[in-house]
């Protein structure tokens, strides 16, 4: 157990009201500061005090491995591994500005996701930027209003733990929860005209790349992002933050899979599928799915729209590649694609051969 992730004194009753609810909030961040640095969004999210109960299962060990990764954080040699692994790139030596999970459905994204908002709202004291009246938002933006739920459900039971429940001011609306100190949590669509009015600390863009991309679209996933950048620049170490299934080649998350995928650059580009992020689901599903489909439609339906579940191929920004020939027993219907090559040229090459391809939906 942390000791620094103790404050004292305990929190107190609502019933005392806002004003020392915010007071206990202000010595809370002051008692951590005394004893030492702000505990680090690995240690919170081990601790039995906080998340550690949600998180105790082995089968986390490649989340943790992104999270020490995005957040500048040492990593033991079998974390960077599967880094190296799901990112092509050595682990970096700084926290990114953004962050890009390209995962399987029932990957763990969205728990993931909601993990980072309640940490950064919670563990991380924005009133030094913050003028008269202002609040540091963290936005968890989907393609529609409804697509925001499970992040935000998540969100909702991280904050009921013992340790943090003092610091939601009133009751928690569907779309919102607001924090003390001046910081509120809430669901906003993807609307580059909407997001351009707050002051962002970090944002959740869930499910991008089911977002339009369409430039004649009324809102294209490059200029809600384009909107969204400038609203972070007033906050040191604001997050972006992208979760999807992959889907097909174009949009944000494609260009940024493009541009810095195996790079070793500020931002992070995390590619992985179900299985390796989530051990507990059952391969054998997965291949009883696969043989329900017709075999002429085994080898772009597989990555396509076989089950929700299936996952996306290690070698591209989706699908299911070579991994699919072990879980699934016989040939490869992706054997086409030259395995010598590197990882990037392999991606490229597979959607030269196979066409845009669509892994479905979110966790």
């Amino acid at each position: 157990m942390l000791e620094t992730l103790r404050p004292s004194p305990a929190p107190p009753p609502k019933v005392l009201g806002l004003a020392v609810r915010a007071r206990h909030a202000r010595q809370q961040r002051r008692t951590l500061t005394t004893q030492g640095s702000q505990p680090t969004i690995l240690e919170v999210m081990e601790d039995p005090d906080y998340f550690g109960p949600w998180f105790q299962n082995p089968s986390w060990l490649p989340w943790k491995a992104f999270l020490a990764g995005v957040f500048g954080l040492p990593m033991t040699p079998e974390q960077e591994a599967i880094w190296l692994e799901c990112t092509q790139r050595p682990a970096p030596t700084e926290a990114a500005q953004e962050a890009w999970m390209v995962v399987g459905r029932r990957g763990g994204k969205s728990r993931i996701a909601a993990l980072i908002a309640v940490y950064l709202a919670c563990f991380r004291d924005y009133e030094p930027y913050l003028a008269p009246g202002e609040i540091a938002t963290i936005p968890v933006i989907s393609a529609d209003r409804k697509g925001s739920r499970t992040v935000m459900r998540y969100v909702k039971a991280y904050l009921a733990v013992d340790r943090l429940r003092h610091r939601v001011i009133g009751k928690p609306l569907t779309e919102a929860v607001s924090l003390t100190p001046r910081v509120q949590i809430e669901v906003q669509t993807g609307n580059y005209r909407a997001v351009r009015s707050y002051t962002v600390c970090a944002a959740i863009c869930d499910e991008i790349a089911f977002w339009q991309t369409d430039e004649d679209s009324a809102n294209p996933d490059e200029d809600v992002i384009k909107a969204l950048k400038p609203t972070m620049a007033s906050i040191p170490g604001a997050l972006l933050i992208g979760l999807s299934s992959p889907y097909a080649r174009k949009g944000v998350l494609w260009d940024r899979y493009e541009s810095s995928f195996g790079h070793d650059v500020r931002d992070v580009v995390w590619q992985a599928e179900t299985q390796t992020m989530n051990a507990t689901i059952d391969p054998a599903f997965i291949a009883a799915e696969y043989q329900k489909l017709a075999p002429d439609k085994r080898d772009k339906t597989f990555a396509q729209n076989a089950v929700e579940l299936l996952t996306a191929p290690v070698e591209i920004v989706g699908g299911v590649a070579s991994a699919g020939a072990d879980i699934l027993g016989g040939d490869d219907p992706y054997s086409e694609v030259d395995s010598s090559k590197n990882i990037r040229e392999r991606g490229r090459e597979f959607f030269n051969k196979f066409g845009d391809i669509a892994a479905v939906g979110q966790d």
